[in-house]
Parts: C-alpha cells; sequence; structure tokens
C-alpha cells in the first residue's frame, strides 16, 4: 500500500512558533538524572542523548512489557562497562543479548581472574608483542592468560551437557553455569562473577551467532584440531541458523519489542532479520520493533551495515513504521554509562522473563506456556516479479484433503 507524505506541521506555523520551545543551557549538577533532564533540551548529540533515555524508559513501564533486545559490538566488557550491564539484567532491563563474540569473551577472561591494565594507544606495539600483552585501543590485555582461557573453551567443548547440536545460547547458558559453580576446565577455574553468569542465574538468553568470531572461537577450533589429529569425534557443533529460529520465537510471542544497539554489526542485523523470519513462517501477525534506539559513531553514507539508520530499517519492516525510535551518534564507552545509570535511578525493576526452552522450541517466557501455532502453512514466501510487486505464482500451499506441505500442531 502507497505511503502518504504528511506535510510538517511547521508549515502552519508563524515565526514566533518556532521559538516558543528555548534551547536549555545545562547547569551544574550532581545529579545524572537531573542532567540528563536538561540535556533533553540542547542541542545537536545531546539532545539525542536525552531522547534516547527517554524512549527506554517509556518502554521499560510500557504496560505491555516490551521484550527488550539488546545487540552489543565492540570490547565494552573489559573497557568498563561489565558491572552495568550486569545490574541492567538483574533489574529485568534486559531480556535477550545479542552480541559480538569478542565483547563477551573479555568477561570470561575477567571471571577466570584475567588482570586488564590502564595503558596509552601510542606504546610500541611490538615491544607489546613481545611481552605477550594484547592492546584494546588503551588498555591491555594477557595475550598468554587468554590463551589458556581458549583452552578452558576447547575442553569445556568436550563436556557431555554440550554435547550434540547446539545454538550459541545452549553454549552460553552452560558456560554461565560453569562459571557460577567454578567449574574447572584445563586448568583454571572461574574466581568471580559478571555478565556470563549473570545471564545464565537469570536466565535470559544470550546469542552470539559469530561465535568463531572471538577467543572463544579460536578455542573451539582448538577444540577441532584436538580431535582431528586424534582420530576422535568432537562432541560440540554450534548450529547459527537456529540461533534465529530461537529469537524469531521471542519476539513472535511478544506483544511488543523493544531494541538497543551499541554499535552495529552481525547483532544489529541479527535482532532486525528476526522480524523477516516472523513475517515468513507462522508469526505472520507480528510487525517490527516497536522501540528502537541506536548508539553508533558509523555513518550510513558509507551503505555498511554498522551504519544503517533506523529508518532504512523501516524499508525492510525490521523497525515497525510507527515505532518510537532515536539514534545517538556518540561513542557507545561515554553514552551508555549515562543512559544505564539513568534508567537504573528511574525505572522500577522489571519481572525477569525466565525464557524457557525444549531444545530449539520456545515452551514458558514470563511464566507463561507458550505452544506452537496450528495450522498449514506455505512451504515458502510466493515468488514475485522484481519489481513490479506481482507474484508469479501462488506459493505452494496445503490442499484441503491432501497432506500439507507444512503443519504446525500445538504441543
Amino acid at each position: 500500500m502507497p505511503v502518504k507524505a504528511t506535510p510538517d506541521a511547521e508549515f502552519s506555523w508563524n515565526k514566533p512558533d518556532f521559538f516558543a520551545n528555548p534551547v536549555t543551557q545545562v547547569q551544574p549538577t550532581k545529579d545524572v538524572v537531573k542532567l540528563v533532564e536538561m540535556m533533553r533540551d540542547t542541542s545537536a548529540q545531546g539532545r539525542q542523548l536525552g531522547v534516547v533515555c527517554d524512549i527506554l524508559k517509556r518502554a521499560l513501564s510500557d504496560p505491555d512489557r516490551p521484550t527488550v533486545v539488546l545487540a552489543t559490538a565492540g570490547t565494552l566488557i573489559s573497557t568498563g562497562m561489565r558491572d552495568l550491564f550486569v545490574k541492567m539484567v538483574e533489574a529485568g532491563f534486559i531480556d535477550c543479548w545479542v552480541s559480538t563474540g569478542g565483547c563477551i569473551d573479555d568477561d570470561l577472561y575477567i571471571s577466570l581472574g584475567g588482570p586488564v591494565g590502564i595503558g596509552r594507544p601510542s606504546i610500541d606495539n611490538l615491544l607489546l608483542r613481545e611481552h605477550m600483552i594484547d592492546r584494546l585501543y588503551d588498555s591491555y590485555i594477557d595475550e598468554d592468560f587468554l590463551r589458556a582461557c581458549d583452552g578452558y573453551i576447547s575442553y569445556m567443548a568436550d563436556d557431555a551437557k554440550l554435547a550434540g547440536i547446539k545454538t550459541s545460547r545452549q553454549f552460553m547458558k552452560h558456560l554461565g553455569e560453569s562459571i557460577l559453580s567454578r567449574k574447572s576446565y584445563n586448568g583454571l577455574t572461574p574466581k568471580n562473577d559478571g555478565v556470563i553468569a549473570a545471564i545464565a542465574k537469570n536466565e535470559v538468553p544470550l546469542f552470539i551467532p559469530a561465535l568463531t568470531d572471538c577467543s572463544m572461537g579460536i578455542g573451539l577450533c582448538i577444540n577441532h584440531w584436538r580431535h582431528t589429529r586424534a582420530g576422535t569425534k568432537k562432541t560440540f557443533f554450534h548450529d547459527p541458523i537456529a540461533d534465529n529460529w530461537e529469537i524469531t520465537q521471542l519476539k513472535g510471542n511478544s506483544k511488543k519489542s523493544c531494541v538497543i544497539y551499541l554499535g552495529g554489526g552481525v547483532p544489529k542485523n541479527f535482532v532486525n532479520d528476526c522480524e523477516v523470519v516472523c513475517e515468513t513462517t507462522e508469526y505472520t501477525d507480528r510487525e517490527g520493533h516497536e522501540y528502537a534506539v541506536n548508539i553508533t559513531m558509523d555513518r550510513p553514507e558509507f551503505n555498511g551495515l554498522s551504519g544503517s539508520t533506523l529508518e532504512e530499517a523501516q524499508a525492510w519492516g525490521k523497525i515497525h513504521k510507527d515505532a518510537t525510535k532515536a539514534t545517538c551518534y556518540a561513542d557507545v564507552i561515554l553514552a551508555w554509562p549515562i543512559i544505564a545509570n539513568y534508567l537504573l535511578a528511574t525505572c522500577k525493576p522489571r519481572k525477569l522473563l525466565r525464557p524457557k526452552y525444549e531444545g530449539n522450541d520456545l515452551v514458558e517466557m514470563g511464566g507463561k506456556k507458550i505452544t506452537r501455532r496450528d495450522g498449514a502453512y506455505d512451504e515458502a514466501p510466493a515468488p514475485f516479479e522484481p519489481g513490479t510487486g506481482k507474484a508469479k505464482a501462488a506459493a505452494k500451499k496445503s490442499v484441503k484433503g491432501k497432506k500439507p506441505l507444512v503443519t504446525v500442531k500445538a504441543k
């Protein structure tokens, strides 16, 4: 259906109307809530930060209880955001988490006792290499210890509880439970709890769709090498496609959804794409994410995924046409502490959803039982003539009296 353009309200204004809402001058304060409230009426990205806070506060108080999905990219945990993320999880402000592996395996490194030092970006990098020290812009981690962490993952993957084809959610749940129980692998024993432990304890699904693209992935590659060389069979296999289906069911069984994008990359598109999967499987009544905020430094002009806007996602149907949304172009490490502290100070904790799966099927969420939807469904979306909006032919459908191509029955 064609979308009608709505003229700007300002077309009916007179000159004084443009100055009805003056810009606020920020005053000195020790109160982060007052600071955000002042920034909301400033300009440029200061105002956008205030708008982001307002949108998330509205989402967290919405009586429909939107499912909040956090998507993170970059080294956020080793650079100081760890405890804030834990508090957000415990408060019920994060119902599902999708991340790059590099962000999360820093948490494993810290949980196992790895040090993180304050450094400087101008240091001689070959000197760091000589000492086996890795640099994350202006902080340092111990490469020798990180490789021991890879060994932890390599031997954890042999655990009988992980045997078979698993999703990254199942992998991270087991890792979190191992940290909570101080389970030793390859001579290492967890020493403290962090993000991975918090998601396991509070039953928050954590997906890492590109699980091989991080230090944990190196550990899994070592696991593969060990078994290949020994002629034995490895037991754990990651199924990233099942990752998509598991998060799709979360969206499909939510009245509303709220997405928080800290950066871009795979996590951002993974979360967006679950809406398209909804519309092309059994959740055809679902629409795009109703609340959406994005904190990024990437620009859209270069056609990269990390810079793609929320408005662009509306063209794909991934963000709802009437979504409450805002983007703040800022360093996540500057913006997130302000946003998180504001929400923790102004929003009441929410009851945890604690979604439960049997295999890859979502069976409970928010204390309510969930069953798959009844009915026969098209085997695949109908093919269309490119650029015409006209179907070539009807998609294969179930015919009365004949065996349906795809039938979903409630359990």
